[in-house]
């Protein structure tokens, strides 16, 4: 059994256990108890909500969200730790929804290997959405490219993360990504204009297809679009890939 220290001071001394996967970390306390993997599905309707701000916090897992759903979204939770069921809620005020889903706080929990939290996300396509998430361990996969995106803010501990926002947009965005340890890919449109500016920490950086201009990185699209996505990175330790287009990167 491998561990990885609690909390963000004691990142930087465990990055020679990152595991590609969240199973087999440890942060000393009580032990969590396994159980038979359990599988549940929830929708959410938009209800008359025209736009929705989506918060989703995850200690412990692997998170793969997409577009596609019939409603506001389509979930599946699988997890074998009871106290991991997730909690979602929603609500709606004026024209505006909210929608939070949360994973019971695993921090200060012993997690043994075997252990499984997996979240599959679909959200609507068609309706603006402002998205937050708070991921501690685990695997993050967000495929955004066909979600109506107004807003992006990702603060990830420890683990892998893609971020896919190509595809065509109309509107402004602007994307806030905090890092800490391990691999971070983001993938770009080549048909809007994008802006990388941040703190790319102690860690590796490399931008294909964006070049250097004033101190930031700018694909060829940018300042001649009616859209323009800003990404601010504060990157810390690991490794930060950004490339235009789909490429041949696979999801984690």
């Amino acid at each position: 059994m491998r561990s990885i220290m609690c909390g963000r001071a004691g990142i930087a001394a465990s990055l020679v256990l990152l595991l590609p996967a969240f199973a087999g970390c440890v942060c000393v306390g009580e032990r969590v108890e396994l159980t038979e993997v359990v599988t549940e599905t929830e929708s959410v309707a938009l209800g008359a909500a025209e736009a929705v701000d989506v918060t989703l916090d995850m200690s412990v897992g692997k998170l793969v969200l997409d577009g596609g759903a019939d409603g506001l979204m389509d979930a599946s939770f699988s997890y074998n730790v009871a106290q991991w069921r997730p909690r979602v809620e929603y609500s709606v005020v004026g024209s505006r929804g909210v929608l939070r889903i949360t994973q019971p706080d695993a921090k200060g929990k012993t997690v043994p290997s075997g252990a499984e939290n997996t979240w599959t996300l679909a959200l609507a396509e068609n309706v603006p959405l402002s998205l937050s998430l708070d991921m501690g361990v685990g695997q993050a996969d967000l495929k955004l490219a066909d979600i109506a995106l107004t807003d992006l803010n990702v603060d990830h501990g420890v683990g892998a993360l893609v971020i896919d926002l190509t595809g065509d947009r109309t509107d402004d965005l602007d994307v806030d990504i905090d890092g800490g340890v391990g691999e971070a890919i983001l993938r770009v449109p080549e048909g809007v204009g994008v802006r990388v500016d941040g703190d790319m920490g102690i860690g590796s950086f490399r931008a294909r297809g964006l070049t250097k201009r004033n101190g930031v990185f700018v694909n060829d699209a940018y300042g001649s679009t009616d859209a323009t996505i800003d990404i601010r990175i504060d990157a810390g330790i690991g490794s930060i890939e950004i490339e235009v287009g789909r490429g041949g990167l696979a999801s984690i």
